[in-house]
């Protein structure tokens, strides 16, 4: 909400590139941040990285959408605008589901409720 009609306004005076790469490089930034927490992290330690993140992401995400769009002839630029939306959706939901299987393969079954049967009496009967 701070980034992007920030990015929208510096897409006019730099190259939509530049900017992008930028975006790009404060994301990884903060998700460097966030692989190196502590095992005991404060609030504000995961809300200054998580903001980070959000931050590169915003500076990166409207040069992108922008060139894409722009790069398609004016009379498609509703169809450019409707196959933007589509990638995006299905890479979220391609993104999502790999994280599930990885989850399911690497994890404890998959399950979200054995970790906390453990602390909360209601969560042993959906557990077992």
């Amino acid at each position: 909400m701070v980034m992007a009609p920030l990015a929208g306004y510096l897409i006019e005076k730099c190259h939509a590139g530049l900017l992008g790469a930028i975006g790009l490089l404060i994301m990884a930034c903060g998700l460097f941040g966030l692989a190196l927490l502590p095992s005991s992290p404060s609030d504000l330690d995961i809300i200054w990285r998580m903001a980070l993140c959000g931050a590169g992401f915003g500076l990166f995400q409207s040069p992108n959408n922008h060139t894409i769009v722009a790069s398609a002839p004016s009379h498609r630029s509703g169809g450019a605008s409707g196959m933007l939306g589509t990638a995006r959706l299905l890479g979220q939901s391609t993104g999502a589901a790999l994280v599930a299987l990885l989850f399911n393969l690497l994890g404890n079954n998959g399950t979200p409720h054995r970790p906390a049967a453990g602390r909360h009496p209601g969560y042993r009967r959906r557990a077992n």
